[in-house]
């Protein structure tokens, strides 16, 4: 009893905030040598994988590019459904500062991203 009410205490600053943090790390790698990833058009590396932590308010507004010398970029926006921890605070206060509050407005937390790990390759002949 006493550590369901301190899980409900806690879910008061957010379920999705607390358990599956306000960042998501996303890993690109690609498969044609000499790939430089961008972030939004923000140079990252010339490697052939990389690893990028990005809030969770943002993931929509992120894209990545994977660019070589002649060949096409290749471009991916990252998606985000919904945490299903978010849904822990109904019970809490309905919702109404755990959810709406904390985690939708708050931290952005409310959404995590639908894909962590992707392939992104320049588009060559």
């Amino acid at each position: 009893m006493r550590m369901l009410l301190l899980l409900n205490l806690l879910c008061l600053f957010g379920c999705a905030s607390m358990f599956s943090g306000t960042k998501e790390q996303i890993k690109v790698r690609s498969e044609v040598q000499g790939t430089t990833f961008y972030l939004n058009e923000n140079e990252l590396m010339d490697k052939d994988s990389i690893t990028v932590i990005v809030p969770k308010k943002h993931l929509s507004e992120t894209y990545i590019i994977a660019r070589k010398p002649g060949c096409e970029d290749g471009q991916l926006r990252l998606e985000k459904v919904i945490d299903p921890y978010t849904f822990l605070g109904i019970p809490v206060d309905l919702g109404l500062i755990s959810i709406l509050l904390v985690d939708w407005l708050g931290t952005g937390a409310f959404y995590q991203a639908k894909q962590t790990d992707y392939i992104l390759n320049p588009k060559c002949n």
